[in-house]
């Protein structure tokens, strides 16, 4: 597949929930021509005033599934994934159709916030069954945003699985691991964040009731259908 577009694209948000964009249907009609299978992986790079590659940006990845826009010269990008991907709205990119993406086995991801963590938590079931609908693309260092019904959360992707993996999708089978988050100043057990006291080898128990007091990672599996699962570990 052929790579850059030839004519630069500009950023126009735009308000859905997920992480697909929304391409010109010149272009989108050259890609499906071209054999482009969908989901369809994309590199994005911001250019600068002059419309060369701004020196020092780090690479973009966003995800298609055969969206357009009318207008020939935008790209149709949600707001949350802008906001995630550090592009406003007018900033002119080329666009790099990326073809063999390999799926992941697995993505480590951390909650941003506080506040991010317990939606999370709360609706882990609910998310295990949109992955698919909401995410199409991950990259370490790459933020990306999840709704759970009508509340956004926000996460970092820090590494994959396999090693090494630059960019990758999900498939049915890949595992969502989320380290846990909690506010700042939260307190689990007694409420006062100090440990119960205990009789002999008391470190040990002690260590043991942190432990079970600390929040735990939540782990997801991308569901093609069926019912919602939820597992902690």
């Amino acid at each position: 597949m052929s790579g850059f577009s030839r004519l630069p694209l500009h950023v126009d948000l735009v308000p859905e929930r997920g992480s697909w964009i929304a391409l010109p249907p010149t272009l989108a009609a050259q890609l499906l021509d071209a054999g482009a299978e969908l989901p369809l992986i994309v590199q994005l790079v911001p250019l600068d005033a002059i419309g060369a590659p701004a020196q020092g940006a780090r690479p973009l990845f966003a995800a298609w599934q055969g969206s357009t826009l009318p207008s020939e010269g935008a790209l149709g990008v949600p707001a949350a994934l802008a906001n995630c991907l550090g592009l406003r709205r007018g900033a002119p990119v080329q666009l790099r159709p990326l073809a063999g993406v390999p799926a992941a086995e697995a993505v480590i991801v951390e909650p941003l916030s506080g506040d991010d963590w317990e939606v999370l938590e709360l609706n882990a079931g609910h998310l295990e069954d949109q992955l698919l609908e909401q995410v199409g693309v991950v990259a370490p260092g790459q933020a990306l945003t999840m709704w759970a019904r009508q509340a956004p959360a926000r996460l970092l992707v820090t590494s994959l699985l396999p090693e090494g993996l630059a960019v990758a999708r999900l498939a049915p089978g890949t595992e969502v691991h989320i380290a846990p988050k909690p506010r700042v100043g939260a307190a689990g057990g007694n409420g006062g964040g100090e440990l119960p006291a205990v009789g002999g080898g008391g470190e040990a128990a002690a260590a043991a009731a942190a432990a079970e007091q600390a929040p735990r990672r939540v782990w997801l599996r991308v569901l093609e259908a069926g019912p919602e699962r939820c597992s902690r570990g």
